[in-house]
């Protein structure tokens, strides 16, 4: 159930969820994957919705100690970036181990042989949710669905009323004193500071 109720969430938030089951050592266990992940699916029967396999893939930081040129350590922890990468067809749920990104450029990747598994089923072990339908696109509607607009204004009037409450909080100084004093520098405020307005002038906030 904490799957199902993680899968809703996924759904309800971003139109669409992946499910999937396997079975290790006798136990069947599900897992709701993050739709954000789901890079590829290659498709069965689109309209029922039905995936063939499925690429799952993104980006992970890890942390570890920081190497010189030389392989030594420089005693410094620093966060390298990671690709996941996970493949689950009819056959078999490919998993690799985490490779190091670096350059901007893929990775050479090893099946990671304890995290895979071939389940021989014939066909694909999980299916794909739409929240609410919507038959042109691979993914739903979420929750939120027609009230993006509403979000916006709001969004907007809370920054206006945010930026003129700031701009309120800050006194605005009159002065009262003969023009050519006041071209004479410019008006420094605050306790470490002193106003010179002559014997005729003023200032207040």
């Amino acid at each position: 159930w904490s799957t199902m109720h993680q899968a809703r969430a996924y759904g309800g938030s971003m139109g669409s969820v992946l499910i999937t089951v396997q079975n290790r050592e006798g136990e069947f266990t599900f897992e709701a994957h993050n739709p954000k992940t789901v890079q590829k699916i290659l498709w069965k029967d689109r309209r029922r919705q039905k995936p063939m396999a499925v690429l799952i893939q993104h980006s992970v930081m890890v942390e570890e100690d920081e190497k010189d040129d030389h392989g030594h350590h420089t005693g410094r922890v620093i966060e390298q970036e990671y690709l996941y990468r996970r493949i689950i067809d009819e056959e078999a749920d490919t998993v690799f181990k985490l490779a190091p990104i670096r350059g901007g450029r893929l990775p050479a990747l090893e099946v990671d042989e304890g995290q895979s598994s071939v389940h021989n089923l014939g066909f694909f072990p999980g299916v794909w949710i739409q929240n609410l339908p919507c038959a042109e696109e691979i993914d739903g509607y979420p929750d939120c669905e027609g009230a993006f607009q509403m979000f916006d204004t709001i969004d907007r009037l809370h920054s206006q009323a945010n930026k003129g409450l700031l701009a309120n909080m800050d006194p605005t100084l009159v002065l009262s004193v003969d023009h050519k004093l006041l071209a004479a520098g410019e008006v420094r405020k605050g306790s470490d500071n002193a106003l010179n307005v002559g014997l005729s002038g003023n200032a207040h906030y």
